[in-house]
């Protein structure tokens, strides 16, 4: 992974040193999510992973929709193996944090009940059947973590196609923690400050819309459950997140 230094060196040598200020400001590091391949009882409780079984605490109540469809269990991740990739230190240090997906798009667009829950506590958790109706499309996989550098890929932030037009590590993943989003159909940061304020979108200035990639952070990003039609990106604020606070988390899906 590049340092920040040699990330600016790049930036100048592609002529873009007036752009270097700006960008410097959302040039972030994140998390890849690679599939490291384990499955099953290979994977302790509490570890991170992708579909398979969740671990969960006896009284947790399993997410479904209007119908009574359960959510899809989608991943779980261990944040004390991913600390030391979080070169920020934006996420809690340690607990586990889940993510559900309603397979009729419910929970999108809208503040929290999105399917992200928080556990502080391993002890008790332990590994949930799944309940009857529950989609299982998808083969189990433990997770490798690996650090990379990501910047805004849409709308027309200054620089949009950085991560793949100059930095060889700058990527937004298919799977990835913190960073951006996949902004490819339209500004998603900017539509997550939309639903929260609550403000149009098309009210903010072109310094407002630039603060909002500044104010959120790409959670979570997943684009396998649906079967690559949909990304589905999990968006919060940094001061929610600094407290560990999910309740107020965005999922925006882009097909």
């Amino acid at each position: 992974m590049k340092t920040r230094a040699e990330i600016h060196e790049a930036i100048v040598a592609a002529g873009m040193e007036t752009l270097l200020a700006e960008l410097d400001t959302v040039i972030v590091p994140a998390i890849d999510l690679l599939d490291y391949g384990l499955r099953g009882d290979a994977i302790p409780t509490g570890g991170s992973k992708r579909y398979g079984k969740p671990d969960l605490p006896p009284e947790f109540s399993w997410p479904c929709d209007q119908s009574d469809q359960p959510w899809g269990f989608v991943a779980q991740f261990n944040l004390e193996e991913a600390a030391r990739f979080d070169v920020e230190k934006q996420l809690p240090a340690s607990g586990l944090i889940s993510f559900f997906l309603s397979l009729y798009g419910e929970g999108r667009n809208q503040i929290g009940a999105c399917g992200v829950f928080y556990f502080p506590e391993l002890a008790s958790l332990k590994r949930r059947e799944f309940p009857e109706g529950h989609f299982t499309g998808h083969s189990e996989t433990s997770v490798q973590y690996w650090p990379c550098w990501s910047a805004p890929c849409g709308g027309d932030y200054p620089g949009a196609k950085l991560e793949f037009n100059i930095i060889e590590d700058m990527r937004n993943g298919d799977t990835q923690l913190l960073g951006h989003p996949d902004d490819y159909q339209g500004e998603l940061e900017p539509l997550c400050e939309e639903i929260y304020t609550g403000r149009p979108m098309r009210e903010l200035s072109t310094e407002g819309r630039r603060q909002t990639y500044r104010d959120w952070v790409c959670l979570f990003k997943e684009s396998e459950f649906s079967g690559g039609v949909f990304t589905h990106n999990w968006l919060i604020r940094r001061e929610h997140l600094a407290v560990a606070d999910f309740s107020k988390v965005i999922r925006i899906d882009v097909n």
